[in-house]
């Protein structure tokens, strides 16, 4: 588990709107972020979009993720996000 002390945090309901831009999977990405989940590890998590058994997402298609999630929440970097989305979560 991420540890939030001296992390800059944004105030929930800027949390909220920001989560509310951001798309289905790029929110599956951030709660493996809140899991601090490797970009390797989140590829072998994330299935394609077809459904296809065994067919998982590459490590660039989560890197690209990754900054989608960083741009629309405004996080400086994947920590900060993971922990953004472990404080508001379970709320």
């Amino acid at each position: 588990r991420l540890e939030a002390e001296g992390v800059g945090m944004m105030e929930r309901e800027e949390f909220v709107e920001r989560l509310a831009m951001l798309s289905p999977r790029c929110r599956e990405v951030l709660a493996l972020l809140g899991e601090a989940k490797s970009n390797k590890e989140i590829a072998r998590l994330l299935p394609k979009h077809d459904g296809e058994t065994g067919q998982h997402v590459s490590e660039s298609t989560v890197k690209g993720y990754v900054e989608e999630v960083l741009h629309g929440l405004g996080a400086a970097n994947r920590q900060e996000a993971g922990l953004l989305w472990q404080k508001y979560a379970s709320e």
